[in-house]
């Protein structure tokens, strides 16, 4: 462990696998739940009952949409692969894929059944990942 004056950084084997701004007070838990993205892979069900995911505030459209997921079988892993990828991709990608679904200007997961092809195109950057992951999950 490293600390300066305003971070706290968790490193192992050289690298820095964690850091955080510096609090200073007592009796404080500060928890980071992209730290227990890992821990989510193998334990899906840390995710409703998670110390770091009871009072993660996320955007309205990932919270509804978590809401929804979780209500389906197999639920909380979908939603953890969602939350995987948004990790490497950003949160806004995962957030503008959310509301697109919740607004309903997504094609549905109808093209699955007759076996048609679906075809994003956009730059990089734009949701094509995570609008896919939205639709599949929305067809599970």
């Amino acid at each position: 462990m490293r600390s300066t004056a305003t971070r706290v950084c968790v490193v192992a084997d050289g690298a820095v696998i964690a850091e955080h701004a510096r609090r200073f007070g007592r009796d404080a838990l500060i928890c980071d739940p992209w730290h227990y993205l890992s821990l989510l892979k193998r334990e899906s069900g840390a995710l409703r009952n998670g110390v770091p995911f009871r009072e993660w505030e996320l955007p309205v459209a990932i919270q509804l949409m978590r809401d929804r997921i979780l209500t389906q079988p197999k639920g909380d892993r979908a939603y953890v692969e969602l939350l995987v990828m948004a990790r490497g991709a950003g949160l806004e990608a995962l957030q503008v894929a959310c509301e697109l679904v919740l607004e309903g200007r997504v094609v549905t997961a109808a093209f699955m059944k007759t076996a048609h092809n679906l075809i994003l195109v956009g730059g990089t950057g734009t949701g094509k990942t995570h609008l896919t992951t939205a639709l599949g999950v929305a067809a599970i």
